[in-house]
C-alpha cells in the first residue's frame, strides 16, 4: 500500500496542472444522489470543496466496480459527462486507486465504532486489487 501511494503520488504531481480543478461534492455516492422528474441532484454536501473535478467520477465508481455492468455504468457515465466536458479514462483510473486509498485510512480512527472491522475489511477489499494492478502496470 505504501508503494502505490509513493507511485500514485508521483503520477498524480506529473498530471496535476492538467486536471480541471474546482468545487467539488467529494462524496458522489449514489445515496447521496436524488431524481425527480428526470432530474440529478446531489445532497450532503458535508465533504464538498476544492478538489479535481474527476475525483467525483471516481468516487461514484468505486463503488460499483464489483457490479457485473460496471463497463456499461462507467460508459454511460462518462458519455453523459461528456457533454459538459470530456474525461481522461487513464486519469481516472488513477483518482479511483487514489479515492480506494483513502478508505483504508479514513476507517483506522472509526474502527471501533459499530461495523468498523468489516467496513476497514472491505476498504482493504477494494484497495488492494487496484493497487496490485497499478504496480503490476506502472
Amino acid at each position: 500500500m505504501l508503494a502505490v501511494r509513493d507511485l500514485a503520488r508521483l503520477h498524480l504531481s506529473q498530471i496535476e496542472q492538467h486536471l480541471d480543478v474546482g468545487l467539488i461534492h467529494a462524496d458522489a455516492l449514489s445515496e447521496n444522489i436524488l431524481i425527480h422528474d428526470g432530474t440529478l441532484s446531489l445532497i450532503d454536501f458535508d465533504d464538498g470543496g476544492w478538489g479535481f473535478r474527476d475525483f467525483d467520477l471516481a468516487t461514484f465508481l468505486m463503488r460499483f466496480l464489483p457490479a457485473p455492468d460496471y463497463s456499461d455504468l462507467r460508459a454511460a457515465l462518462l458519455d453523459g459527462y461528456a457533454t459538459r466536458r470530456r474525461v481522461d479514462p487513464t486519469t481516472l483510473d488513477l483518482l479511483i486507486l487514489l479515492r480506494a486509498l483513502t478508505y483504508p485510512g479514513w476507517i483506522i480512527p472509526r474502527i471501533h465504532e459499530p461495523g468498523g472491522v468489516e467496513r476497514s475489511a472491505r476498504a482493504i477489499r477494494t484497495a488492494l486489487p487496484l493497487a496490485e494492478a497499478y504496480l503490476a502496470t506502472h
